[in-house]
């Protein structure tokens, strides 16, 4: 398992294509919005500030996103944490279960 897969394996995620693609843009978002804040410093034309702000929208919608499950954890009852912490680790179990057979059938399938 390489170190991209280990990362999201410890921060709760599943690494598959549609988490790959999320932190894409959210890294994109982020540096977009340092050049064109940087920009916008040294030149103050308002062209750079708006091309920040609208740069930097998928990244807040997508770091208010992921918090859900947590405000959800957050405001439930002892039990209902319970059930939580039980369905998020069976999906992490179940998604480290099926990258590991992945990788072992990409080992195992003889070269053509």
């Amino acid at each position: 398992m390489n170190r991209l897969q280990r990362l999201f394996f410890m921060a709760g995620s599943v690494p598959n294509k549609q988490n790959y693609i999320l932190l894409g843009v959210t890294i994109a978002s982020v540096v977009l919005t340092i050049v064109f804040g940087a920009l916008a410093m040294n030149y103050n034309i308002l062209l750079w500030r708006l091309l920040a702000t609208l740069a930097i929208i998928p990244a807040i919608v997508l770091l208010l996103g992921g918090s859900y499950r947590l405000i959800d954890w957050t405001l439930s009852s002892k039990q209902d944490r319970v059930r939580i912490e039980r369905d998020e680790a069976s999906k992490l179990l179940h998604g480290w279960v099926e990258v590991n057979e992945r990788e072992e059938n990409k080992h195992n399938d003889p070269p053509l």
